[in-house]
């Protein structure tokens, strides 16, 4: 632990209570974890010397365990703490989990005093010009941190957090096994403790004998220790950093009176310089950069880290003060980064980002289109106002506003927030600080636009200046002195309250003038409104919503939508419609509804002679397929990339497909040699068939039971997808439905050829909370779903059994997946546990088949079908994982229609659908499309070989798995048992 003191001659009225022990008036932030405690602690110095002795000798705990070596002492001029903050963590130095599987007893070895510290680096500096040296010094910190102050002598890992300091080991384990000796040392210990004990265990794990490992030791109590027991820095070269908001502390050289030596350069001027501040952040990716005040102002604060220093002419935060020609410029060169990692799932968080900011490139150029160029006077205006006020930030120039394009705090939002809300640092200090996120103070070099003039400024003491300001935005001006005490200050602010929130004003300007600063107000940022909407999600929702905030703020409003839609979708008290509202829709959804009755193709269910069933056909219809494109098709011919990427059709289609414009490139004809690029949206019109699908008469019509509001029951037929894939559209369960006017939700999947309950919900939201109700429910053993199976093999009624194999994938792209006893030596990490229960019910001497009763624990695809072959029991009509045709009796195990009605149905279906598509050919502009040419074009296409899907699947129609029934939902909800099942059950 840490502790610093701000005026430590001074106590003041925070004495009162020290003097009994119970309180102590200290503001920091303190860690909690398995691992010990971490903090610093800020306090005036009586109540820092109060809490280290009751630490020290009255707690019953720490008392006996720590002593006053273990806290490092420093000063401060302010508390550098807004409050204080005590979080339970599972790392005190987060690693990801790197670290956890070192015991606590390894990281207390090695330990070095400051003084033997000191006699080890000395010794190292002398060794400096051997290559071959026997010691290394290692820096176990990031390096921003190395950068403004280290050890002579030591090696910088060039890591950006401690988790890659692993990474680092891994890749240096040879060199560093031929050391004698390895030092180390960070800010405080602790992560030079864990990285010791790490490279320890790798140089074991190595094959190093324990006998020839180097000695490996680090400070003891780190940089702050060090510089206790050396306050002329010693061989400290620098400050060193901190995370707080001094930023960084230096040597107290006492008596000496010196400035610590800068050992830092402006990446610009590569002047000296070692402050880290708040405006002086990465464009690209927010990490602090070191940069002078002088070259940030230069460069409109747009600044880039060494990582993406490639960047710096064409990723900008602030885009409205570049023209037409120079975002070209900036796409241009954007594109030609993206084509360099095109390749590579190392590269895909880059590519995101580079992404990201051609769309904002993109949306820039699409405003200056509508606007035009900025006036060439505007133009010249900013260049003038810049060599006035040389030392204006980036915020200050033309067309700026404190819009998507204004670069500001990442946490809080603010562009004028100096790092007040600790966005400096990444923290989420807004949720903590409440609105005072929202209250951004910034120095008078970068004071805001001159406000404009209120409407009475003898009573605010606006400043006449203020009168003259153009009026781009509503603003009000008032000041006060620090003298008239904080009552005249806090009327002031509850003045400007009520004009934001009443509308009279968008933002207010406080002038403070004994500290020569301003505080803007503004109406609450979508950030802190965003923080206290969330501030009861959970942590690691709590930090999602942080880093999305700081990396998106121009996007906090959709952010916040978007989130809190999901929130609701996974709320299992969100409102659902009743049954009665359910089937009385909206008339908007209503209109929705026939609008898509309009576009849709022609259904119809169609007799098949010498059969009791039905077909269900769709007449062939145009479909729009739309594809980004992907690496692998970059710089490909667009027909090649096609071809290959959408299998089923040849080239030779593809060719004529984008020659006669059926294959577009972002809206626009082009040749098929046109060469693919990375952000190309293609969108492919196409004549669609799809297979026609065998139902029972009294199938046609989907009808659907409310059991409860919000829980409805569809008794699936065999052979129907549930929703739209592969070669199924408008043949599917929603589609039907939605056809019906009852637009539903899935609540899970039931396979094409399974049968039975299929659970649907009114609305998206309804839909994921009773998701979310079943697989809680299945966990904790309260929800049973039970399945009705008809297998091949004598199975005694009343008999159980279990299956407990794992599943995984065997051929993603066919779907096809096995199992294999959990454990074994054949089964795959990628295998998930399943667990299955069975039930004989009856057997079947003529076909040799017996009913089971399948009980589903887990819920895995595949997951009965396969653990039924697992015992020696398949379904057994299933085509894919029944009985070989050695075990099966001939025409027993089949559940499809005979030859001659095969046949029969595809003369009915082939005459309908060539009728159908004359129609269409045929047809004018009635379906509403507005392009009679390009369906014209697409049907003279034709599907194109491989595009043809109305041929019927008849190779199973379904198979003998039946979905019978759900428990545990607050009703037992079941559906009719299936006609092959019947023998059973009498």
């Amino acid at each position: 632990s840490s502790s610093s003191s701000s005026n430590p001659g001074g106590h003041g009225d925070d004495a009162t209570g020290i003097a009994d022990g119970t309180s102590f008036p200290l503001k920091g932030r303190v860690l909690v974890s398995s691992e010990g405690i971490n903090g610093t602690l800020a306090g005036n110095a009586c109540a820092i010397d109060a809490y280290t002795s009751y630490l020290t000798a009255t707690h019953p705990i720490f008392s006996a365990r720590m002593s006053a070596t273990d806290f490092k002492h420093s000063t401060a001029t302010t508390l550098p703490f807004p409050d204080l903050r005590v979080v339970a963590t599972k790392e005190l130095i987060n690693t990801g989990g790197a670290f956890t599987s070192i015991p606590i007893t390894e990281t207390g070895k090695g330990y070095l005093s400051p003084q033997e510290f000191h006699a080890a680096v000395e010794k190292l500096v002398s060794q400096e010009d051997d290559d071959d040296a026997a010691m290394a010094l290692l820096d176990v910190r990031n390096h921003k941190e190395v950068a403004i102050g280290h050890f002579k002598g030591a090696t910088d890992p060039l890591t950006r957090t401690f988790s890659e300091w692993p990474r680092y080991i891994e890749s240096n384990l040879d060199a560093l096994k031929c050391k004698q000796q390895i030092l180390m040392y960070c800010t405080g210990g602790i992560r030079c403790e864990k990285a010791s004990a790490f490279l320890r265990t790798k140089l074991l794990e190595s094959g190093t004998p324990e006998g020839e490992l180097p000695t490996i030791n680090h400070l003891r109590g780190g940089i702050h220790k060090y510089l206790e027991a050396f306050p002329d820095g010693g061989h400290f070269q620098g400050t060193n950093f901190v995370f707080d908001q001094r930023h960084k502390l230096g040597p107290e050289k006492a008596g000496a009176g010196a400035a610590p030596v800068t050992v830092a350069h402006c990446y610009v001027c590569q002047a000296p310089y070692d402050d880290y501040r708040p405006e002086a952040i990465c464009t690209v990716c927010r990490e602090p950069v070191i940069c002078c005040p002088s070259c940030t102002a230069s460069l409109h604060g747009e600044l880039t880290c060494d990582d993406h220093r490639a960047l710096a002419s064409c990723f900008f935060s602030n885009l409205s003060r570049f023209g037409t020609q120079q975002l070209q410029a900036q796409r241009e060169e954007l594109l030609t980064h993206l084509q360099a990692i095109a390749v590579g799932r190392q590269h895909r968080n880059r590519r995101k980002t580079l992404h990201n900011q051609l769309a904002r490139v993109n949306a820039q150029l699409a405003r200056e289109g509508q606007s035009g160029d900025r006036p060439q006077q505007q133009q010249e205006q900013h260049k003038e106002q810049q060599q006035e006020n040389p030392h204006q930030g980036p915020d200050q120039g033309p067309q700026q506003d404190s819009g998507e394009d204004g670069a500001g705090c990442r946490s809080c939002g603010s562009r004028a927030c100096r790092g007040d809300c600790w966005g400096f640092f990444g923290t989420s200090r807004v949720a903590a600080l409440g609105t005072h996120g929202s209250l951004g103070s910034c120095a008078a070099a970068r004071q805001p636009e001159a406000p404009e003039a209120p409407e009475t400024p003898e009573a605010t003491g606006a400043p006449a200046a203020a009168a003259a300001a153009p009026k781009a935005r509503k603003r009000y001006a008032f000041s006060c002195t620090t003298a008239t005490g904080t009552r005249a200050l806090g009327q002031a602010l509850a003045e400007g309250a009520v004009r934001l929130e009443s509308g009279t004003a968008e933002q207010g300007v406080l002038s403070v003038a004994a500290s020569e600063s301003m505080v803007v107000l503004r109406l609450k940022s979508a950030t802190v409104r965003m923080h206290e909407e969330f501030e009861a999600t959970s942590k690691k929702a709590a930090k999602r919503l942080a880093k999305a905030m700081r990396n998106h703020g121009a996007d906090a409003e959709g952010i916040a939508a978007r989130r809190k839609r999901k929130q609701l979708k996974r709320s299992s008290a969100a409102a659902t419609p009743t049954a009665q509202e359910t089937q009385q829709p909206t008339a908007a959804a209503a209109a929705r509804e026939q609008d898509s009755a309009q576009t849709s193709p022609q259904v119809a269910c169609l007799a098949v002679p010498q059969s009791s069933m039905v077909l269900r056909a769709v007449a062939p219809y145009l479909h729009r397929y739309r594809c980004t494109a992907k690496e692998r098709m970059v710089g490909l011919p667009l027909a090649e990339a096609m071809a290959a990427e959408f299998g089923g059709r040849d080239a030779a289609y593809f060719e004529a497909a984008v020659t006669q414009g059926a294959i577009t490139v972002n809206g626009q004809t082009v040749s098929p040699a046109h060469p693919v690029s990375l952000t190309d949206t293609i969108v492919h019109v196409a004549l669609r068939h799809e297979p026609p699908v065998w139902l029972n008469p009294d199938q046609t019509t989907i009808s659907v039971t409310w059991v409860d509001d919000g829980v409805g029951v569809v008794n699936k037929p065999a052979g129907l997808v549930v929703h739209p894939c592969g070669a199924y559209n408008h043949n599917s369960l929603t589609a039907m439905l939605r056809r019906q006017g009852e637009p539903l939700y899935l609540v899970h999947r039931l396979d094409r050829l399974t049968s039975g309950l299929q659970l649907v919900a009114p609305s998206a939201c309804a839909a994921t909370a009773l998701q979310d109700r079943v697989t809680e429910g299945r966990d904790k053993g309260l929800v049973r779903k039970v399945y009705l199976a008809r297998v091949r093999g004598k199975f005694h009624a009343d008999r159980t059994a279990e299956c407990h194999e794992a599943i995984g994938v065997v051929d993603a792209k066919q779907g096809v997946r096995s199992c294999w006893p959990a454990g074994s030596a054949e089964c795959p990490p990628s295998a998930k546990p399943a667990t299955t229960l069975f039930r004989g019910l009856g057997y079947c001497a003529e076909d040799n088949t017996s009913l089971l009763e399948c009980l589903l624990v887990t819920g895995r695809t595949h997951q009965i079908r396969l653990h039924l072959r697992a015992i020696g029991f398949p379904i057994a009509n299933d085509p894919l994982y029944g009985p070989t045709p050695a075990s099966a009796d001939a025409g027993s195990t089949t559940w499809t229609p005979s030859s001659t009605q095969q046949r029969a149905a595809a003369d009915v279906h082939s005459n309908w659908e060539a009728a159908a598509l004359e129609r269409l050919v045929a047809a004018g502009d009635d379906d509403g499309s507005g392009d009679v040419q390009l369906r014209a074009t697409v049907c003279r296409l034709g599907p194109g070989p491989g595009g043809q899907h109305s041929e019927l699947q008849s190779s199973c129609l379904g198979i003998w798995l039946h979905a019978q029934s759900i428990t545990g939902l607050g009703k037992d909800i079941r559906v009719k048992d299936p006609e092959w099942a019947a023998p059973f059950m009498s």
